[in-house]
């Protein structure tokens, strides 16, 4: 047996004993109520205040936007979804910016994003859609993706 074997194994020991013992601390220290750590984690979600929000005949619309990771102009710059600008953050490994929650009554409206170009002159591409809600929705999805718009509606 090497010379010093059985003291570096317990010096081993009792360092791994201390960090899975300050683990459990930090862990205990996030969980607190006032503690700031746990709020860096979660994602928060971003509503926004429309005069229409408690209406009986308002739909709820759900927009969240993605940059295309698998092209080189699908950054999503700025969105605007019935005059109302929709926040983003900084784009995740997934390419997910962001995601708002509307209700509002049935109607035509307007929904703008731009997006960085393919190189060349403007540097930016501008793209506006016009989203139709009726009555008889429960909700609509609406998911930006790049340059593109998937739309899915739930029916009553």
């Amino acid at each position: 047996m090497k010379k010093g074997y059985v003291l570096k194994t317990v010096w081993i020991f009792f360092i791994s004993l201390f960090l899975v013992y300050t683990g459990f601390v930090a862990a205990s220290f996030c969980r607190e109520k006032n503690s700031v750590a746990p709020m860096a984690l979660v994602e928060k979600t971003v509503y926004l205040e429309t005069p229409f929000g408690k209406s009986a005949s308002a739909v709820r619309i759900e927009i969240e936007v993605m940059d295309d990771v698998s092209k080189e102009n699908g950054h999503v710059l700025s969105v605007a979804f019935a005059g109302q600008n929709i926040p983003l953050k900084p784009v995740d490994p997934t390419g997910r910016r962001g995601s708002t929650f509307l209700r509002l009554p049935p109607g035509n409206y307007s929904l703008q994003w731009e997006v960085k170009s393919p190189g060349g002159f403007p540097s930016t591409n501008r793209i506006e859609k016009s989203v139709s809600v009726s009555a008889n929705e429960i909700g609509i999805y609406l998911l930006i993706k790049g340059d593109q718009l998937f739309i899915q509606n739930e029916n009553q």
